[in-house]
């Protein structure tokens, strides 16, 4: 999930423009993308945590019959 966000915003800002407070260093435009990253996941969890953001239908008893039968899953 992480490599398909950077490639995404990495083409996103070299489409658009990059912000002005980003660097012009390719390694450090990475790294600028994996803080952008890390942020936008801490915002979701939060989301997730307060119930302020709700499942999509079927996810949770998906997740449910997944647990109780010992499957792995991925959710994106």
């Amino acid at each position: 999930m992480y490599l398909f966000f950077m490639t995404r915003m990495t083409a996103y800002f070299n489409k658009v423009g990059w912000p002005a407070n980003a660097p012009t260093d390719e390694q450090e435009r990475k790294e600028f993308i994996a803080s952008l990253h890390k942020q936008k996941t801490e915002l979701f969890m939060a989301l997730i945590e307060k119930k302020l953001l709700p499942l999509r239908p079927g996810v949770a008893k998906l997740v449910t019959i997944c647990s109780l039968s010992f499957i792995q899953f991925v959710y994106l």
